[in-house]
């Protein structure tokens, strides 16, 4: 007999309340359309990335469809080491490397600002609990040369790496990348308007002049259309530091 509690079964009775069909699931979430099917017979278990576009499709949370208590710890409880046995054990440990992030560093994860969207429809405002922690940017046109920020949260990654939470100075960042990365920001950004969700595991080496130092800094990316108050469509930009984030690499200057 199947475990009632098993990640295809949760998964199976979330699709049959959303009222979608397989296929339209799939189209939304960009993948093939029989895709689910074996996920759904227990005997695939789709990536960490692909759960959450799942899960956003189904308006629910991963920490929902993995049937853990979103307040968790990092140790692993019974319930939880039993899912883990079986076919989505990669799930489980997504979640609780990023239960063990926010404990670790009092930082929202990209799950928290997903679940934060959720309850808002996708508006959100300057008051909003997460706020400081998202940088918003335009849609680009098809012609733009680059991405147009908006605002800047002032506890997330950006000011870190910046040392600032001037537009002025990140619009100069954003000019000093090369035109080929400059692009790809456009395409990625114009994409994730048409597919709704984008997370990415990025790697950024930065140049602090008043060190004359180069930093690698790992992160994860979640790019999001959301709209603010007045019904204007904006690209949220929130990026979550990976552990050991910041890495001294190198002085320009100096001989290895």
């Amino acid at each position: 007999m199947e475990d009632p509690g098993a990640f295809h079964i949760r998964l199976a009775r979330f699709i049959k309340a959303s009222g979608l069909s397989n296929a339209e699931i799939c189209k939304r979430v960009g993948v093939s359309h029989g895709f689910l099917h074996p996920i759904l017979k227990g005997t695939a278990s789709p990536r960490f990335a692909t759960v959450v576009k799942i899960c956003d499709v189904l308006n629910i949370t991963p920490n929902q469809l993995a049937g853990v208590d979103k307040e968790m710890t990092v140790s692993l409880s019974p319930k939880l080491n039993n899912f883990a046995e079986r076919k989505a054990a990669e799930v489980a440990d997504q979640i609780v490397l990023l239960a063990n992030r926010r404990l670790r560093t009092g930082q929202p994860t990209i799950e928290d600002i997903l679940t934060w969207l959720a309850s808002t429809g996708g508006v959100i405002g300057e008051t909003d609990q997460f706020w400081s922690y998202i940088d918003l940017h335009q849609v680009p046109e098809k012609d733009a040369m680059r991405i147009d920020p908006v605002s800047i949260g002032s506890k997330g990654l950006t000011p870190k790496i910046l040392k600032t939470d001037s537009i002025e100075r990140l619009n100069d960042f954003i000019d000093e990348l090369p035109e080929e990365t400059r692009q790809k920001l456009v395409v990625e950004y114009r994409q994730v308007f048409q597919e709704r969700l984008s997370i990415s595991e990025c790697t950024m080496t930065v140049h602090l002049p008043e060190f004359d130092i180069n930093y690698d800094v790992n992160y994860l990316r979640l790019l999001k259309p959301v709209k603010d108050q007045l019904g204007n469509d904006l690209i949220l930009n929130f990026s979550q530091p990976l552990p050991s984030t910041i890495n001294r690499i190198s002085s320009p200057g100096s001989v290895a």
